[in-house]
């Protein structure tokens, strides 16, 4: 059974990440287009993606900050960080399926079910699916692939106290950028 925590994370990562997919519209489907940013072993990671996850990151500025700010530096700094994250996601997913990490089937249903009851009714969700050419088996999919690096990460960090956990997960993370194949082609 999942914990209050692991659906917190996986939720944070879906909007962060996964479901901010629904704010750029349907560019993001045509990828034989896109642009392909970094490999991660054989998976590419698309401009597209790198966009979705940099527009979660974009902080809003009011116009007064905006006057004394380098946006340039800090559009770059954000790139950085965005690309960051989806190698990081990606090495974990990989690192999860080489592992058979595998979830339960009442695993996925309830992460479904949890994001279903952000909607007030079925039609909501259906509509925001068509807006952005989403089909309900690709939602399914994103919030499968999230939960599972989500309770995969969980597992890893079980039982460290919290001050260790996001220092043993740099070192993690830094482990499997070592032993794959990273290619930055930006």
């Amino acid at each position: 059974m999942i914990k209050k925590v692991g659906i917190a994370l996986l939720f944070y990562i879906l909007l962060s990440i996964g479901l901010d997919v629904l704010n750029i519209g349907p560019q993001v489907f045509s990828l034989n287009q896109d642009q392909v940013v970094a490999t991660v072993n054989e998976e590419k990671i698309y401009k597209s993606d790198l966009q979705t996850a940099m527009k979660s990151a974009t902080p809003k500025l009011s116009k007064d900050d905006s006057k004394q700010i380098d946006h340039s530096l800090i559009q770059q700094q954000i790139e950085q960080k965005a690309l960051e994250k989806l190698i990081h996601k990606e090495l974990l997913l990989q690192e999860a399926k080489k592992e058979n990490f595998q979830l339960s089937k009442e695993e996925k249903q309830k992460a479904l079910e949890q994001i279903e009851e952000h909607f007030t009714n079925e039609s909501e969700l259906e509509n925001v699916l068509d807006k952005y050419n989403l089909s309900e088996h690709e939602l399914k999919e994103m919030v499968e692939e999230e939960l599972l690096v989500a309770t995969f990460l969980e597992k890893k960090l079980k039982g460290l106290a919290e001050d260790n956990r996001q220092e043993e997960l740099k070192l993690f993370l830094e482990q499997l950028k070592k032993k794959n194949k990273i290619n930055i082609q930006m």
